[in-house]
């Protein structure tokens, strides 16, 4: 004991005299405490201070491999590194908290030692690099929701506005909190967020507690109102956007992704431009680094704003609908996509193509419609979208302990058993918009995405595609929860992959703290989507464009019963 506190007194003395400026004296304490057997979260402590107090940037690189060596998820050392490799400029790294987000948990410095906080490996929330607070443990273990909710609106009314959005945030998310009280957070905190987007969230919360609440139901109305409002043209508003106009080379007409050839066709001359698949060009899906995105404002914040687009054919100036990364012009016909400034913005990186066209998209949807009674139904028209989709590496070490029931004769015995598995998911998609009905959404786990290609806006054309409008830091903490429950039904289903022995397991306990996302990928996912009205009811229907697997809501099942023992 006297050997282990020997050496963390080491490692604070060369961190204190690293604070003081004091390069020389920082590493002798560095380099000794690093000389001994310090612990793992120590090592990587004390390799990230000795990169900082070295000057040569080849020692600089050694010294963040060598922490990433004991921990490859370490944001410091990740994006420190980016920096380094000149990937990542110094001026782009922000602070989440400064950004005005309607997830803010928390001040920009630490309340132990003031130290600077950032979001940690795993995107779940913001903790300190130095010592590791967290400002939301601190708030949901120290105070009741009553105090926090009295906090939160005082400070709403004072317009401290991060002060505000982080104590009301603590009550929607306290255990001890009852509806009420959850109902009033999210009704001021609507008032406190900024975007029209974090406003709806908040009420459509409301809204799930109360599905009657009058004050949500009005808010709603008056932000839809606001919406069209602002979509309405006028004059200078926004800036004009650049696109690509997709046109032939042989005759100037529109060129159209057909998804039976998979091919660039062209409508008027029938000429076929060939694409640069993978399977000619070699070229592999890139990852993204997950830890220094993160470090960005664009790692934090959706693409907003009303921007026009100039037609390269006719000229036309027009507005968008929000969201809308490709479009027709209404008079010429063109087909563009938008040319986005990847400051600004996350761009995709990787694309499934349509592989189901309309006929055959059709075809199932019929034959869906029909199996299930509704073949007379009124319906809407079919369409296409490439829909956005945030797709994470995840995975790390799950601590676990249960108590393992083991039968042999008559004789019954209990033991407790415990230990670690290590899981490893790629590609776990998450909804970048909340356009789907969430029934529909699921469907997005039965893409393929092992069939991505790179992104290539030639597969945009003449199809719409819709931007990204949940963030990229909102998306992991989803990324996560499935992470966890994918374990859980594991534990389930089949307890012996984790256990490792017969017998019924009793009490099982996983703590995914130790879990990380470490790459991502924005893709583009095609969709076909109808709808049908039964009763005056209108229900979503959801093809997917690459399998042709059709996912549809139906009416309740009083009525399905009925509308099959007529039609069926």
């Amino acid at each position: 004991m006297a050997d282990l506190g020997g050496k963390r007194e080491l490692l604070l003395r060369g961190v204190i005299a690293a604070r003081a400026g004091d390069k020389a004296e920082a590493l002798r304490y560095l380099e000794r405490a690093l000389s001994c057997d310090l612990d793992y979260e120590d090592a990587v402590e004390a390799w990230i201070w000795m990169a900082e107090m070295v000057d040569d940037p080849a020692q600089k690189r050694q010294c963040l491999e060598s922490a990433l060596a004991i921990n490859m998820s370490e944001p410091r050392a990740r994006r420190k590194l980016a920096i380094l490799d000149g990937r990542l400029a110094p001026e782009d790294v922000v602070n989440a908290d400064t950004l005005r987000l309607a997830v803010d948990s928390g001040p920009a410095l630490c309340a132990e030692c003031g130290g600077p906080l950032f979001f940690d490996a795993s995107g779940t929330e913001r903790r300190c690099e130095r010592c590791g607070w967290r400002p939301s443990a601190a708030l949901l273990s120290e105070a009741d929701p009553d105090t926090l909710l009295t906090q939160g609106i005082a400070a709403a009314k004072a317009r401290r506005w991060q002060d505000a959005q982080r104590n009301l945030r603590a009550v929607t998310q306290h255990v001890a909190a009852g509806d009420e009280d959850r109902i009033t957070a999210w009704l001021w905190l609507s008032g406190v967020v900024e975007s029209a987007s974090d406003k709806r969230a908040c009420l459509e919360a409301v809204l799930r507690i109360d599905p009657k609440h009058p004050l949500a139901w009005r808010g709603l109305a008056h932000l839809e109102t606001q919406s069209r409002a602002e979509s309405t043209p006028v004059t200078g508003v926004g800036a004009l956007l650049s696109g690509s106009r997709l046109t032939c080379k042989q005759c100037g007409a529109k060129l159209s992704y057909d998804a039976d050839s998979k091919q660039l066709c062209c409508a008027y001359c029938g000429s076929v431009q060939l694409m640069d698949t993978p399977s000619r060009s070699g070229k592999a899906v890139p990852r993204q680094d997950f830890a220094v995105t993160l470090a960005t404002a664009k790692g934090h914040t959706r693409p907003e704003g009303v921007r026009a687009l100039k037609c390269g054919g006719c000229g036309a100036a027009f507005l968008p609908a929000p969201g809308v990364l490709s479009l027709t012009c209404s008079y010429c016909g063109s087909a563009h996509v938008t040319n986005l400034s990847e400051e600004a913005l996350i761009l995709p990186q990787a694309i499934a193509p349509f592989t189901i066209g309309e006929t055959a998209a059709q075809q199932a949807l019929e034959q869906w419609l029909r199996r299930n009674g509704y073949v007379t139904a009124p319906r809407a028209g079919l369409y296409g979208v490439y829909f956005p989709v945030w797709a994470f590496d995840v995975g790390g070490a799950i601590p676990w302990r249960c108590t393992l029931v083991k039968k042999q004769g008559r004789s019954v015995t209990m033991v407790s058993r415990s230990g670690t598995y290590y899981l490893n998911l790629d590609n776990v998609p998450v909804a970048a918009s909340h356009t789907l009905p969430a029934d529909l959404a699921e469907e997005l786990d039965e893409y393929d995405l092992k069939q991505l290609q790179p992104y290539n806006p030639a597969f945009l054309a003449d199809w719409p595609a819709e931007v990204y409008h949940v963030t990229m830091s909102d998306a992991s903490l989803l990324a996560r929860q499935q992470f966890r429950e994918t374990i859980a039904r594991q534990v389930r289903i089949n307890p012996y992959s984790i256990v490792g022995e017969s017998g019924r397991v009793q009490n099982m306990y996983f703590s995914t703290a130790q879990v990380s996302v470490d790459t991502y990928n924005l893709v583009l996912l095609p969709v076909w989507l109808a709808s049908y009205n039964v009763e005056g009811t209108t229900y979503q229907v959801f093809i997917n464009g690459q399998s042709g697997r059709v996912r549809g809501q139906e009416p309740p099942s009083l009525l399905r019963g009925f509308m099959k023992a007529l039609f069926g």
